[in-house]
């Protein structure tokens, strides 16, 4: 997962703007595989936490 950051932009007309930003860069990657066939499976129950997770923080943001 990326951290989010908060930080100012210049844009290009001189506005400063409040930001979320991701520092990915450097994140460690790693490979899961999710199982329809077995909801236990390590690989499944982490990629349904992660989709819950994810799609927790987009409503939040989005609102």
């Amino acid at each position: 997962m990326y951290e989010i950051i908060e930080r100012q932009l210049e844009l290009a007309d001189g506005e400063v703007v409040t930001a979320l930003d991701v520092l990915g860069l450097g994140a460690t990657l790693t490979h899961h595989v999710k199982n329809p066939a077995d909801a236990g499976a390590p690989g499944t129950v982490f990629l349904d936490g992660m989709q819950q997770w994810f799609d927790s923080v987009w409503k939040h943001l989005a609102q």
